[in-house]
């Protein structure tokens, strides 16, 4: 059958069919005529090709049908795609953790680790004395200074927010939580650059600056950066009331930060930027 551009053309090409076989019909009176039975052979034939043709139509729209199916499959995942690839665009968590530790990194703490429990064993054996009178950090203000391009403190990832304790939390929120890091971080970033420059080379009040930093120090937050409440209170914008000391002690739960105490100052030091 010849290809058919629509439903009307269809009809028609049927409508003629059915005319010769309607003129076909009227004409079997005459069956005894040799015409007539050359007719009536044309008509079995143009039947059978019927038939043939209507078969091949129904198989072409079952094809269609399952192409239909399988489009309207598809057009349901891409839906469904895009509406998640929409939410997360309107959703987009403003603060996202960085500087994931790599294997390296996590190799070079396992040695520092190792090296620092072999120190401790050997400690009650030996009497190991400094030269200074200044006992020197463990990790020294210029390995800051190579690690500087690196956060103090990390951001909270979602999931660690959702481990923490409700009655730590209270109705702090996850972004507010962060929001306070960034805080903390400026701090950290102003306290240790100043730190890292010579002291001969700052103006007085700097100067003044510097040595009450270093005044600040103890023997147990050697190699571990600190901050203080007066850093806070002076150079962020935060307050120190109820919402802080619930963000510490969440911070702390996390292992971000832990506090160091003595001459009568809390000392908020970092955990895991070494």
């Amino acid at each position: 059958m010849e290809s058919k551009s629509s439903l009307y053309d269809l009809y028609s090409y049927f409508d003629k069919k059915l005319q010769v076989l309607c003129l076909s019909m009227a004409m079997k009176k005459n069956s005894g005529s040799e015409l007539s039975e050359m007719r009536i052979e044309s008509l079995f034939s143009q039947m059978s090709d019927l038939k043939l043709n209507l078969s091949l139509i129904r198989n072409k729209l079952e094809e269609q049908k399952n192409l239909l199916d399988k489009a309207k499959i598809i057009k349901s995942k891409l839906q469904s795609t895009l509406e998640t690839a929409n939410y997360a665009k309107e959703n987009i968590v403003p603060h996202l953790p960085k500087n994931v530790p790599t294997q390296a990194d996590v190799a070079d703490a396992e040695s520092v680790s190792v090296k620092a429990s072999i120190v401790q064993d050997m400690s009650p054996q030996f009497d190991i004395q400094s030269n200074s009178s200044e006992t020197k950090p463990a990790i020294s203000i210029s390995h800051v200074d190579e690690c500087s391009s690196k956060n103090f403190i990390n951001y909270l990832t979602v999931s660690e927010f959702e481990l923490v304790p409700k009655y730590m939390k209270g109705r702090l929120t996850y972004n507010q939580v962060n929001s306070y890091i960034d805080e903390m971080e400026k701090m950290f970033q102003i306290k240790y650059k100043l730190l890292r420059q010579k002291k001969s080379t700052l103006p007085e009040k700097k100067k003044q600056l510097y040595k009450m930093y270093k005044e600040q120090e103890n023997s147990l937050s050697q190699g571990f950066p600190f901050i203080v409440d007066a850093d806070l209170k002076e150079h962020t914008k935060l307050r120190i009331d109820p919402t802080l000391r619930s963000i510490i002690v969440i911070l702390r739960h996390c292992g971000r930060i832990k506090e160091i105490r003595g001459g009568g100052l809390t000392r908020y030091a970092v955990t895991s930027f070494y």
